[in-house]
């Protein structure tokens, strides 16, 4: 993920997401996922903006 993909998903997590959808259900975590794929895109993000980076484990 972008430095700022990281910073934009780390904010909207703070702004979005409380602490009983942390305790939630799935239906809600797709529900918030969706959300913060709709509202990335909307900011100008690419899917490679978002996507992890999977280096050298």
């Amino acid at each position: 993920m972008s430095g700022h993909g990281i910073d934009f998903l780390q904010n909207w997590i703070q702004l979005n997401v409380t602490d009983t959808d942390k305790k939630g259900s799935r239906e809600r975590a797709k529900e918030l996922a969706d959300r913060c794929i709709a509202d990335a895109s909307g900011n100008g993000f690419t899917v490679d903006d978002m996507e992890p980076e999977w280096g050298n484990e």
